[in-house]
């Protein structure tokens, strides 16, 4: 949330709040980006440098790719197979488009530890949570009718 309130330019009481905004870990001076007035904004890197992103997305009910995300750099982990390992300087490429994982292995090795190491936590939540679809049941159908968000 403190994210989207940096994002919108909303003013807000940050010791009400949980959580950070990471905002400075995607927006730098230098970029066309538009100037932010919260005081979040004025987290520097030095102050970002431990924090990380970390994600997974599933391919299938068994397969679950995985990403983790520094202020220096993301590591992607397909895991398809045959698929390769990703990794991007996020500071020098931005746009994620020169795959430094063959040049860059101890950034990477290093991320890797720590993403292996998130996965290992949370993937008993994997299981209970499984990938699968439910209809919504006539109850929720009617709901959500009245509140607007399906006709």
């Amino acid at each position: 949330m403190p994210t989207i309130l940096d994002l919108v330019e909303v003013e807000y009481d940050k010791t009400g709040l949980r959580g950070a905004s990471l905002l400075p870990l995607v927006i730098k001076e230098d970029t066309k980006a538009p100037e932010l007035s919260s005081p979040r904004q004025a987290q520097t890197d030095d102050e970002n440098r431990g924090r990380m992103a970390f994600s997974e997305f599933p391919h299938t009910r068994i397969i679950f790719g995985r990403s983790i995300q520094s202020v220096e750099g993301k590591l992607i982990d397909p895991d398809l197979g045959d698929a390769p390992l990703e990794y991007y300087e996020i500071t020098e490429d931005p746009k994620e488009l020169n795959n430094q994982i063959h040049n860059k292995g101890g950034s990477a090795s290093e991320l890797m530890d720590i993403m292996n190491e998130i996965s290992s936590r949370t993937s008993n939540n994997r299981a209970k949570y499984p990938n699968e679809r439910h209809e919504p049941s006539e109850e929720t159908i009617r709901k959500l009718k009245s509140l607007g968000y399906v006709q």
